[in-house]
Protein backbone atom coordinates (compact mmCIF):
# COMPACT_ATOMS: atom_id res chain seq x y z
CA UNK A 1 0.00 0.00 0.00
CA UNK A 2 1.38 3.38 -1.14
CA UNK A 3 2.59 5.27 1.98
CA UNK A 4 2.85 9.51 2.11
CA UNK A 5 6.62 8.85 1.21
CA UNK A 6 5.75 6.93 -2.01
CA UNK A 7 3.86 10.22 -2.90
CA UNK A 8 6.23 12.39 -2.12
CA UNK A 9 8.45 10.64 -4.65
CA UNK A 10 5.86 10.90 -7.03
CA UNK A 11 5.95 14.96 -6.44
CA UNK A 12 9.39 15.13 -6.79
CA UNK A 13 9.47 13.20 -10.15
CA UNK A 14 6.84 16.22 -11.23
CA UNK A 15 8.97 18.70 -10.22
CA UNK A 16 12.17 17.20 -11.70
CA UNK A 17 10.31 17.39 -15.01
CA UNK A 18 8.74 20.58 -14.25
CA UNK A 19 4.95 19.58 -14.35
CA UNK A 20 4.05 21.87 -11.38
CA UNK A 21 -0.06 21.86 -12.15
CA UNK A 22 0.45 17.99 -12.14
CA UNK A 23 2.18 18.18 -8.61
CA UNK A 24 -0.12 20.45 -7.41
CA UNK A 25 -2.98 18.38 -8.42
CA UNK A 26 -1.98 15.63 -6.74
CA UNK A 27 -1.43 17.22 -3.53
CA UNK A 28 -4.86 18.23 -3.59
CA UNK A 29 -5.62 14.73 -4.12
CA UNK A 30 -3.92 13.89 -0.79
CA UNK A 31 -5.41 16.45 1.21
CA UNK A 32 -8.82 15.26 -0.05
CA UNK A 33 -8.47 11.68 0.74
CA UNK A 34 -8.67 10.70 -2.94
CA UNK A 35 -5.79 8.16 -2.81
CA UNK A 36 -5.62 4.45 -2.77
CA UNK A 37 -5.20 2.44 0.42
CA UNK A 38 -5.52 4.18 3.77
CA UNK A 39 -6.14 7.63 4.46
CA UNK A 40 -2.60 9.46 3.73
CA UNK A 41 -1.43 12.73 5.94
CA UNK A 42 0.56 14.93 4.31
CA UNK A 43 3.95 15.99 6.26
CA UNK A 44 5.76 19.07 5.28
CA UNK A 45 7.68 17.00 2.75
CA UNK A 46 4.97 17.07 0.50
CA UNK A 47 3.78 20.36 0.69
CA UNK A 48 8.12 21.50 -0.09
CA UNK A 49 8.12 19.59 -3.02
CA UNK A 50 4.71 20.43 -4.49
CA UNK A 51 5.94 24.25 -4.13
CA UNK A 52 9.37 23.79 -5.23
CA UNK A 53 7.81 22.00 -7.92
CA UNK A 54 5.97 25.78 -8.65
CA UNK A 55 9.36 27.28 -8.22
CA UNK A 56 10.98 25.09 -11.08
CA UNK A 57 8.39 25.25 -13.35
CA UNK A 58 8.18 27.55 -16.62
CA UNK A 59 4.34 28.69 -15.50
CA UNK A 60 5.71 32.34 -13.83
CA UNK A 61 2.45 34.16 -14.03
CA UNK A 62 0.97 33.11 -10.42
CA UNK A 63 3.67 31.18 -9.41
CA UNK A 64 3.61 33.26 -6.01
CA UNK A 65 0.00 33.44 -5.39
CA UNK A 66 -0.19 29.48 -6.30
CA UNK A 67 2.61 28.78 -3.70
CA UNK A 68 1.00 31.18 -1.17
CA UNK A 69 -2.30 29.08 -1.56
CA UNK A 70 -0.37 25.67 -1.10
CA UNK A 71 0.68 27.41 2.22
CA UNK A 72 -2.68 28.22 3.29
CA UNK A 73 -4.16 24.37 2.54
CA UNK A 74 -0.64 23.62 5.08
CA UNK A 75 -1.78 26.01 7.59
CA UNK A 76 -5.27 25.20 7.69
CA UNK A 77 -4.10 21.48 7.83
CA UNK A 78 -2.50 22.36 10.73
CA UNK A 79 -4.93 23.37 13.28
CA UNK A 80 -5.70 19.56 13.32
CA UNK A 81 -2.01 18.37 12.91
CA UNK A 82 1.55 18.85 13.98
CA UNK A 83 2.17 20.54 10.18
CA UNK A 84 4.56 23.73 10.35
CA UNK A 85 6.37 25.34 7.66
CA UNK A 86 9.94 25.15 7.36
CA UNK A 87 13.31 26.55 5.98
CA UNK A 88 12.80 24.73 2.99
CA UNK A 89 9.06 25.51 2.29
CA UNK A 90 9.65 29.25 2.74
CA UNK A 91 12.28 29.73 0.58
CA UNK A 92 10.39 27.59 -2.40
CA UNK A 93 7.36 30.36 -1.47
CA UNK A 94 9.89 33.43 -1.42
CA UNK A 95 11.52 31.75 -5.11
CA UNK A 96 7.65 31.38 -6.31
CA UNK A 97 7.25 35.42 -5.78
CA UNK A 98 10.58 36.44 -6.96
CA UNK A 99 10.15 34.76 -10.36
CA UNK A 100 6.26 35.93 -10.80
CA UNK A 101 6.01 37.92 -13.76
CA UNK A 102 2.08 38.84 -12.42
CA UNK A 103 3.94 41.31 -9.60
CA UNK A 104 5.55 44.48 -9.71
CA UNK A 105 6.12 44.24 -5.91
CA UNK A 106 6.90 41.03 -5.99
CA UNK A 107 10.27 41.40 -3.71
CA UNK A 108 8.58 43.14 -1.20
CA UNK A 109 5.88 40.36 -1.61
CA UNK A 110 8.72 37.98 -0.88
CA UNK A 111 10.45 39.77 1.89
CA UNK A 112 6.69 39.73 3.77
CA UNK A 113 6.81 35.82 4.14
CA UNK A 114 9.69 36.62 6.01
Amino acid sequence: VPNIRTYNTILKAYARAGKAKEAEMLLFKIIQGNCTGAPLVPDVSTFSTAIYAISKSNDLINAGKRAEALLDAMLHLSSTTTLKPNVILCNSIITCWIRSTHRKDRAEHAEMIL
